[in-house]
Order: C-alpha cells, then structure tokens, then sequence
C-alpha cells in the first residue's frame, strides 16, 4: 500500500510539472516521463501482488475470474485513455493530457491509502504507513544485494533501454 501511495504521489508531481509547461530542458521532460513511466509500472507490479492475494480467497474460480475481468477493465481503460489522448493531442497541447493525468494519479494514491490491511499479507501491516515504508525499503536493499536478484534487474534494465515503446 505505501508503494501505491509514494509512486502516485511521484507521477502527480511530475504530470504536474510536465502540465504546468514550465520545463524547457529535454532532459528535464524526459525525467518526468521516466518517472511517471517508472512509477506506473512499479503500481502494476503491486497491484499485480494484491490481486494473486485476493484471487487465494476464492479457491474454485478466484484466479481466472479476477484475471479474466482485471483483462477486460484494463484493455477498456487503455481504449478509452487512447482515444482521450488522441482527441487532446490533436487539438490541444500535449500539456493538457498531463492536467487530466495528474489528478487520477492522486485519485490512485487515495485508493492505495484505503487499502484495507487485510488484502496485504505480510505481518507487519499494522505497524503504520511510515514504518511499513521503512521495512519495505530494508527488504528492497536486502534483495538488491542477492546476486541472483540483481543480475535480473540488470537485465529488465537493458531490456527496457534497449526495447523502445
């Protein structure tokens, strides 16, 4: 839950930014992108998490019920955000798709704060937004430093430089 909280709260600032047109470097413009790129993706793989924990619930249909509709929203989402960004970008400035992109993000952190605790597995949370952020970040350094784990990083890391969208 502080993962989809801290990357929203990442992507409102710089859609924020990016819809403010008040960056005129290149390079600051495509650190905004990178991070709201990084950011959404980093909220799928959580997302991805509670879903496999809620979908353990429903022992018979769980799984292929919640993936088979977590499908079919995503797919419409992604329709109708096209043919949003395609009427934007055509008779408007780019800027604006930024200004409506930005309060959903802060929508998406208000959602992941209400997360009920209970669709979290791990123990520890309970402890309390900062300090489960805190031992989330304990847990990522600890991972990072397996060799196995890193070396996979490395490896999305190149794919995803080397793989353009």
């Amino acid at each position: 839950k502080s993962w989809i909280v801290i990357m929203s709260i990442l992507s409102v600032i710089a859609c924020t930014l990016l819809a403010m047109d008040v960056l005129s470097s290149p390079s600051a413009i495509t650190a905004m992108l990178f991070i709201t790129s990084l950011s959404t993706s980093f909220i799928d793989v959580v997302v991805d998490a509670l879903m496999v924990n809620e979908a353990r619930k429903d022992k018979v249909n769980g799984s292929a019920d919640l993936q088979g509709w977590a499908w079919i929203v995503n797919s419409l989402g992604a329709i109708i955000g096209s043919l949003i960004s395609a009427f934007l970008l055509e008779y408007m400035k780019p800027s604006y798709t930024f200004v409506i992109i930005a309060p959903l993000f802060a929508i998406m952190a208000y959602a992941g704060y209400q997360i009920n605790p209970s669709a979290e597995e791990d123990s520890r949370v309970s402890l309390g937004f900062f300090k489960e952020l805190k031992l989330n970040l304990v847990d990522i350094k600890d991972a990072i430093r397996i060799p196995a784990i890193h070396k996979i990083l490395i490896f999305f890391l190149l794919v995803g430089f080397l793989n353009p969208n």
